[in-house]
């Protein structure tokens, strides 16, 4: 085979595996998978560093292929770097899993997102709500896919609706969107629950904390505050019963006095 064939065929290959660095993600492009420990993914890029290095078309006419032959190295070298290293390739997992879901993919973004509702929390647990209300709209615009910042942002609002029922009922609706879009979210199902307790209607909140508990059995506030309903519901059965004796005996006192006088007649 002459030099003019080798070259126009190394041009061929470089341009064919070229076309695959868009379709493939760093694993496919590697050929490993999700399980491979670093010893496999370093022997495979070894491999593929050997084929697709540029000495190993030393003495070839590449012409505008060369360039894409950097490209190929640098995303192998890419792959690489990011798979054996622990912290950026779990961070590359959840790219992945983000993507495949359609949702927001900018990993700047979302760092940047966590962090600020990381802030809002700590402004909630001073009772900084208008603080916190900012921030968790930042989140929001930053990283619009995840539920929970909508369940934070509603806790939000219902403080800061002060009793306002419009203001009350656009944090209900949010809270029982986000359970829509995410049904594991036990924080929203612990605030219906509270909102409606607060509202006194305690058939609601309960069923709201029942639903809570079922994904964490543990939460000691929504255990106390099913328990303070049950109490309240044995309390006011115990008056009913009460009443409803004392009205008895007195209809059974009415009676017989009722059948004394006839008995007199």
């Amino acid at each position: 085979m002459t030099n003019e064939d080798e070259s126009k065929k190394a041009r061929a290959s470089i341009a064919q595996f070229y076309l695959l660095l868009s379709r493939r993600n760093h694993f496919e492009l590697l050929g490993v998978n999700r399980e491979s420990d670093a010893d496999a993914i370093r022997t495979a890029f070894k491999a593929l560093a050997r084929r697709w290095h540029v000495d190993s078309f030393a003495n070839l006419d590449l012409g505008p292929e060369r360039d894409k032959l950097d490209e190929i190295f640098q995303r192998l070298n890419e792959a690489h770097e990011t798979l054996i290293d622990p912290p950026r390739r779990e961070e590359y997992l959840v790219l992945l899993d983000r993507s495949a879901k359609g949702m927001a993919t900018d990993v700047h973004g979302i760092l940047r997102a966590e962090a600020m509702v990381d802030e809002a929390l700590l402004d909630m647990r001073r009772r900084q709500w208008d603080s916190a209300q900012q921030k968790l709209l930042e989140a929001r615009e930053l990283n619009p896919d995840d539920p929970l910042y909508d369940v934070h942002y509603a806790w939000v609002q219902y403080h800061l609706a002060r009793g306002d029922e419009t203001g009350i009922k656009a944090a209900v609706g949010l809270l029982k969107g986000a359970t829509k879009r995410q049904s594991n979210l036990p924080q929203a199902y612990q605030h219906l629950g509270q909102i409606y307790f607060n509202q006194k209607n305690y058939p609601e909140a309960k069923k709201w904390w029942r639903i809570c508990l079922q994904y964490e059995p543990r939460n000691v506030d929504v255990q106390r505050g099913v328990r303070l309903i049950n109490t309240r519901a044995q309390k006011q059965q115990n008056g009913l019963t009460a009443v409803l004796e004392k009205i008895t005996e007195a209809f059974k006192k009415l009676i017989a006095m009722i059948n004394k006088l006839l008995g007199k007649k």
